[in-house]
């Protein structure tokens, strides 16, 4: 009966909101179809931003959102071990995996699609149909939420393969996920500009072996400047403990007009 009414409310789309949607992402672990994990703060925690394509197999429109996805994912493929992770859940836990897997294959997906998920701190967590229900306020798919590294959901509305992308550009800065990167050497791939370590909890370490001066600015997510300061080539600099925890992004010019931005994360 239980999965009757869960299919019979999703098919109807009625987009009706039972509870208030939040506004701050709670933890859960996901499994996907090669009974993988993936545990939302730790993921959030590192750095990235995470967009979930919520759907259901027997959603007529989730077939092309998730190939707009899709999209989006190799758009993305080169920059999202640094910045932004996209996954797939699917909002039912009954469909077998291998319904999944013939979903995925079908539709042509390489980003993971994640059938079941757990989180033994909810009182009334009910799998990821309960997700949906409370990370956007609706029952109604396709749907995605876009996550940011402070927990907060930025983005959660029905699918719009132009609106994703637009959060998505507003939330990654641009010059370190779409960049050109003054800190790497183009031959060798080693770090010139190093920041370490990162995640950290006492003192991070600020190195400028690029050959360039560099300015840097250390703000949080919502703009606030913490600290400022200036780096000669050769020269280090640590950044304060006195930073609350959270996660920030390190602003760098360089004096050869180039610029990038890192995401660090203060865990006490």
């Amino acid at each position: 009966m239980k999965r009757i009414l869960l299919i019979v409310s999703i098919l109807l789309s009625i987009g009706q909101a039972s509870r208030a949607q939040l506004t701050v992402a709670y933890d859960f672990t996901l499994i996907d179809t090669d009974g993988q994990e993936f545990n939302l703060y730790e993921t959030l925690d590192a750095g990235y931003t995470v967009l979930i394509d919520f759907f259901f197999v027997g959603c007529a429109p989730c077939g092309p959102a998730s190939t707009d996805v899709e999209i989006i994912y190799g758009q993305y493929i080169e920059e999202q071990d640094e910045c932004l992770k996209i996954i797939g859940l699917h909002v039912s836990d009954y469909e077998s995996v291998a319904t999944l897997v013939n979903y995925k294959t079908t539709k042509g997906l390489d980003y993971p699609v994640f059938h079941h998920a757990t989180n033994d701190d909810h009182p009334d967590y009910d799998g990821p149909y309960f997700i949906m229900l409370e990370f956007t306020g609706h029952i109604n798919v396709p749907r995605a939420a876009l996550i940011l590294p402070d927990h907060s959901i930025t983005y959660n509305e029905l699918y719009s393969g132009s609106a994703v992308r637009d959060a998505i550009d507003a939330a990654l800065p641009e010059t370190s996920c779409h960049g050109f990167q003054a800190s790497v050497d183009e031959e060798s791939g080693q770090e010139l500009f190093t920041i370490y370590p990162n995640p950290f909890s006492d003192q991070m370490l600020v190195t400028n072996e690029t050959g360039f001066h560099s300015s840097v600015i250390v703000s949080d997510v919502l703009g606030k400047t913490w600290s400022t300061f200036e780096l000669a080539n050769g020269e280090n600099q640590s950044i304060s403990e006195d930073l609350p925890d959270g996660v920030y992004l390190v602003t760098i010019q360089y004096s050869n007009g180039l610029s990038e931005v890192r995401k660090i994360v203060r865990q006490g």
